[in-house]
């Protein structure tokens, strides 16, 4: 009887408070959820194209300093004008505010790098991971086809996870000119350029407040960085007993080696680096090829490291 009363009780309120009722269903059915970007591109150096996993409006974007005009379409494709064409390899800071059909906003902010149309094309071809202060960590790249290094980039995890980015200078180079870049500490000797017979020797500074990771890690040579990036080489590394991060040492190596696979830029397992030492170091087999495994690299005997020459070949026998 107690039960049957209760029922009574429950319809009557329902029926008397209808209004009340549909407003706590529209309260539990509205969508909180903010909206996310999933894609970017860069087009003709002024056209920034985001793609978002909803339909949104574009409140505001600002460009360096420049605030920009927003469109009112509602729409998963947002193209915003950066009103002047950015140069080749100069990055500038997109922000940008969106907001969904349910009124949920936010805020996303972006490195944006004019793209070089007559970009040289390089292979990391030596990497020193245990220097010292006066030989410090270095990364070689040898050109293999002519053109600027504008907008050329070199980090040491992909793009939002690398402690440090180098962004090369404009240089004109030609096919087997080669770059050595130390990483964290000045170039012995300075900045400067070399002639060796018909090639040039480049020897630039990163400017690194943090040396490379010495056993596991990966160094990641981009063609451009805007949204994920455009992988041109990579180098992953990690020592054999390796176990935290699936094996990979931690989770900077694991996420950038997974982006690897996925772009078809890495197959297999990572080269080891067990044996590297200051003046042991990783190198890539003369004449270079490009398989994207660790078969392309070995490790040199000591003293046997060869920056701004072309490897030797000469391998390390434990």
């Amino acid at each position: 009887m107690a039960r049957h009363i209760l029922f009574v009780i429950s319809v009557l309120l329902l029926v008397s408070c209808p209004s009340e009722t549909f407003d706590l269903h529209n309260l539990v059915a509205t969508d909180r959820k903010t909206p996310v970007m999933v894609g970017f591109k860069l087009y003709a150096n002024r056209i920034a194209s985001v793609d978002f996993d909803e339909p949104v409006v574009l409140l505001e974007a600002i460009s360096g300093d420049r605030r920009l005009r927003c469109g009112k379409n509602l729409s998963r494709l947002q193209n915003i004008d950066l009103e002047r064409v950015l140069e080749a390899g100069v990055e500038e800071r997109l922000s940008f505010t969106v907001e969904n059909a349910q009124g949920n906003t936010s805020r996303f902010s972006i490195p944006v790098t004019g793209i070089n149309l007559d970009q040289a094309h390089a292979l990391i071809t030596e990497l020193g991971t245990k220097g010292t202060k006066t030989s410090p960590d270095r990364i070689e790249l040898h050109i293999t086809k002519d053109g600027s290094t504008a907008g050329l980039c070199v980090a040491d995890a992909i793009i939002g996870l690398d402690d440090h980015r180098f962004h090369l200078p404009d240089l004109d180079v030609k096919k087997n000119d080669i770059i050595v870049i130390s990483w964290d500490h000045g170039t012995p000797g300075g900045t400067r350029i070399e002639q060796d017979g018909l090639y040039r020797i480049y020897h630039l500074d990163a400017g690194s407040g943090r040396t490379l990771q010495g056993n596991n890690g990966v160094v990641i040579l981009y063609s451009h960085i805007n949204g994920g990036g455009k992988i041109m080489d990579a180098l992953p590394y990690n020592s054999r007993d390796a176990v935290m991060s699936d094996g990979f040492g931690n989770e900077k190596s694991r996420l950038s080696v997974l982006r690897l696979f996925e772009d078809g830029q890495w197959e297999g397992g990572t080269v080891e680096s067990d044996e590297v030492t200051t003046s042991r170091v990783i190198a890539r087999y003369w004449p270079y090829q490009d398989s994207n495994t660790k078969d392309d690299f070995y490790i040199t005997a000591a003293r046997n490291s060869t920056f701004g020459r072309r490897n030797t070949n000469v391998i390390y026998n434990p």
